[in-house]
């Protein structure tokens, strides 16, 4: 007989993952903490400043956008088994993308193609007068998620619509990680089809020390 994709801790699953699981979405705050998360926003808009960055982002036109950054994709990794704990899901990673979004931005309601069945939309920093929220559409009610520099949401981007409305400040740097259920109908996006996931920012997260993450004492179940 195949396994489930859930897994449990005797025969509880924890609380996370119950929530998960009930509403498709799931909020965690301070699941970046420092010193990682400020050398990851410092990263992002040095990239979006140095013209390295792609402005052809068919969902948010004219925003320096990149697929499959190295240091992304650090994050890729080093988040899998976090996102497998809150989820109840074992994973396969598929791929990073992150966005500089800039005055006025708006991302359009959709849902995601099947290499984003289960993503991390994690806020790295941003210049405005408050949290830019994400909607999430639930029993077809909008539900505006604000996420501070640091706080994630997970959620099955290939069910749950969602989207952004326009943005009132000048910069926000955010990163979808993406990952697959490796039981589930989308276990053939792994890596996204790629032979593998670039992550060569080994140095960065060495630097960053024994405090990339917040104990799970603090940040293991939803917050919201």
């Amino acid at each position: 007989m195949a396994q489930s994709s859930e897994y449990q801790t005797g025969k509880i699953l924890n609380t996370g993952a119950v929530q998960f699981r009930k509403q498709n979405y799931l909020v965690v705050d301070g699941l970046l903490s420092k010193p990682l998360l400020g050398m990851v926003y410092t990263y992002a808009k040095r990239k979006s400043l140095n013209g390295t960055m792609l402005l052809d982002d068919g969902q948010v036109p004219g925003t320096p956008s990149c697929y499959g950054d190295t240091v992304m994709d650090m994050l890729l990794q080093l988040f899998r088994p976090r996102v497998e704990m809150l989820t109840g899901l074992k994973l396969h990673p598929t791929y990073s993308y992150f966005r500089i979004y800039q005055p006025g931005d708006v991302l359009k309601a959709h849902k995601d193609r099947p290499a984003c069945e289960i993503s991390l939309t994690l806020t790295l920093g941003f210049e405005a007068a408050q949290a830019w929220p994400i909607f999430f559409e639930v029993d077809d009610q909008p539900v505006p998620v604000d996420l501070l520099p640091g706080d994630g949401a997970i959620f099955r981007g290939t069910e749950l619509k969602h989207w952004r409305e326009p943005f009132a400040g000048t910069r926000h740097a955010s990163v979808f990680l993406h990952y697959v259920d490796q039981n589930g109908p989308c276990a053939e996006w792994k890596y996204d089809k790629r032979n593998a996931v670039r992550s060569r920012a080994r140095r960065m997260l060495a630097r960053a020390g024994g405090t990339v993450l917040r104990p799970w004492a603090s940040t293991g179940t939803a917050s919201r």
